[in-house]
């Protein structure tokens, strides 16, 4: 067996492959998961996910086409190198990477080094083999029905974009064939879609541009789709009053009104033959790339009318999708209700991390998902369109939950997964299962993923969920940055702009806690008064009396330390609260204090003397009761002190 992605043999792991797919939700990705999830479990494998999905079609509906941020799920495979896979199989045809200016040679090489299996293109790799349906002869074969049986002659497609291999192969493919016919494909045409059901305007405008068609071929089924809407919304009859044609035979395409006339992707194979190859590089063996034909079927949207299912079929399949859609409902129903009572949850302002995470995490214990997991990145990444996640070394595991246990971090003490992380994994419990994982982003924010052992048909929920998550953490930091900014706000206010120590109100709020901290121990309250300031200021100038009050305050910092407290309580005036041993300590604070004054003015070249009279008394936390009788005590003895300073501070 081919070493894991650890770099490390290990004859107790089982083999870990990684699922990439995105365009979730639409059919052929569900049924590229579905299938493959169903082997891995056949086959006892563990496995990763990685979903990527697709909002731009969907905010273009209403107008929101600015909140593009689809781009960013480049990055989420990037990230599948934490998780300590074997193998890969990249439906590399489902993603439309996301971003026009990634090109698939670039997509792959953000990959880690490990044998793959592509899905949907045919680019020639090294450690690995492609998996591609005949696009070319599928559709091909599609206008030669149009044109040969139905004298199609004025025939319009609806294409995919280019940058995507199967697109442009189906495209090319729609001008050869007609040219055999004697026909061209002229630009306009050509309206230019997204693999979505969501191009409506773009199918309007193509017949506006050509009321005449008399024919629309589709480069797939989900913008054939869009095309019976659109025509219907026209009074335009599909297979009557215009050919249709689609690609791919979704589950869908036989229940459309008309039955859907296609090409049909042979996903069960494509899959089948994915497994297998994956199966053998992991046993060391080498692969060969594969086209897999893709027959024509024909139905009636194209203008036949033999067509259709037998009514046993038909009404078998209706009681089994019946029973099938009332429970998926059920679940959906509760699914959602939940998803709107966690995010309600996750809103309410938390003070820390831990606990935002304690929530999500005691949320999946309810929802009694098998097992989970999140992480981070060290921090959150803002990624413009074009713009992929850089080098990343290490993701920061925050939360992780197995069955009716979870464990929550602190961002300082939470476990680091790296590229060598199975060990990890395995410790927590996580490496065995078949996981969906989820990116976790707001806008162009990206904070993570979410990792979740789930079921295909959990997808949509989970999906959903992280999409809530994701917001929520955007608020949680949010919320914890207007609190550090609240914080340095006090802070601020609590200190003095010229010296950075405490000023009265914050001195005040201090020596509470400092006496409480200390009750069992003696104290000391220190009154120090800047000798002659007003001397200083009118001979020379404010700046050089604002300069000898820091270096007051500085001496004073130096003697009481950083475990005693020390305030300006304006002008030339400062009190200070520190601990003793013994009333000897007073005596050295105030000799100290002298001291320094003294080896501050013989290094000085100012004109202008520091010296500091000093009063200190000692007390007990008993006596702090009646601060205000301390205070006036310290500064009896600061007065008197200062009838024996020097008569000036001039030199």
């Amino acid at each position: 067996m081919k070493k894991n992605g650890t770099g490390t043999d290990n004859a107790d792991k089982k083999p870990r492959i990684g699922v990439m797919v995105g365009n979730y939700h639409t059919d052929l990705p569900t049924r590229v998961v579905a299938l493959l999830w169903a082997r891995m479990k056949e086959e006892g494998l563990a496995g990763q996910f990685y979903i990527g999905t697709e909002s731009s079609s969907f905010m273009t509906e209403f107008e929101m086409e600015e909140n593009r941020f689809d781009y960013l799920y480049s990055s989420l495979y990037g990230l599948c190198r934490f998780d300590a896979l074997d193998a890969l199989i990249v439906s590399l045809g489902t993603m439309t990477l996301y971003q026009a200016t990634t090109s698939e040679e670039s997509f792959l090489a953000l990959l880690p080094d490990l044998p793959v299996i592509l899905i949907g293109n045919d680019y020639k790799i090294q450690n690995g083999a492609s998996l591609i349906s005949d696009n070319y002869h599928g559709i091909y074969r599609c206008v030669e029905h149009l044109v040969k049986v139905h004298h199609c002659k004025k025939i319009g497609y609806v294409s995919g974009k280019d940058r995507i291999r199967e697109a442009f192969i189906r495209r090319e493919a729609v001008r050869d064939a007609l040219l055999a016919c004697g026909q061209d494909l002229p630009e306009d045409r050509i309206a230019k879609g997204d693999f979505s059901e969501h191009v409506d305007a773009e199918v309007q405008a193509l017949l506006d541009r050509h009321p005449d068609l008399d024919a629309l071929v589709c480069a797939n089924d989900e913008m054939g789709i869009a095309v019976y809407r659109v025509l219907r919304e026209r009074g335009i009859c599909p297979g009557k009053d215009i050919a249709v044609t689609g690609f791919d035979d979704m589950v869908l395409a036989r229940y459309m009104d008309p039955p859907l006339t296609t090409a049909r992707q042979e996903f069960e194979t494509i899959c089948r033959l994915a497994f297998d190859k994956t199966l053998k590089i992991l046993k060391g063996e080498k692969p060969e790339s594969e086209i897999v034909p893709v027959p024509f079927i024909r139905r009636c949207s194209c203008g036949c009318s033999e067509y259709d299912l037998r009514t046993e079929e038909r009404e078998e399949q209706s009681k089994d999708r019946l029973v099938h859609d009332v429970l998926i409902r059920r679940q959906n129903q509760r699914h959602t209700w939940i998803s709107a009572l966690l995010a309600r949850e996750l809103l309410l302002e938390t003070p820390n991390i831990r606990e935002f995470f304690d929530k999500i995490g005691n949320s999946f214990v309810k929802l009694k998902t098998k097992n989970s997991y999140i992480c981070l990145l060290e921090d959150p990444a803002v990624l413009k369109e074009g713009e992929v996640l850089g080098d990343v070394d290490h993701l920061i595991m925050m939360m992780h939950q197995n069955g009716d246990r979870y464990t929550v971090y602190d961002l300082a003490g939470a476990p680091r997964l790296t590229e060598d992380a199975s060990g990890l994994l395995q410790e927590m419990g996580l490496s065995e299962g078949i996981y969906m994982t989820f990116l976790l982003f707001y806008e162009e924010n990206l904070f993570g993923t979410m990792s979740v052992e789930a079921e295909p048909s959990e997808i949509d929920f989970y999906y959903s969920l992280s999409l809530e998550i994701g917001s929520s953490i955007r608020n949680l930091f949010v919320s914890l940055d207007e609190q550090r900014h609240r914080a340095e706000l006090q802070a601020i206010a609590r200190h003095d702009d010229l010296t950075g120590i405490f000023n009265r109100s914050g001195f005040e709020s201090a020596a509470a806690g400092f006496v409480s901290m200390h009750e069992k121990e003696k104290m000391a309250l220190l009154i120090g008064d800047l000798d002659h300031l007003k001397e200083i200021n009118d001979h020379f100038g404010h700046l050089e009396g604002d300069n000898a009050i820091i270096e007051t305050s500085r001496i004073l910092r130096e003697v009481l330390g950083k475990h005693n407290i020390l305030g300006r309580m304006g002008g030339d005036e400062f009190i200070g609260l520190m601990t003793i041993r013994s009333k000897e300590d007073i005596h050295m604070v105030v000799e100290l204090i002298r001291r320094k004054c003294s080896e501050y003015n013989r290094h000085s070249d100012k004109p202008y003397l520091v010296e500091i009279s000093v009063g200190c008394i000692p007390f007990e936390s008993a006596d702090f009761a009646q601060f205000d009788m301390l205070q006036r005590k310290a500064d009896l003895q600061m007065y008197a002190a200062k009838e024996l300073r020097r008569p000036t501070a001039i030199r």
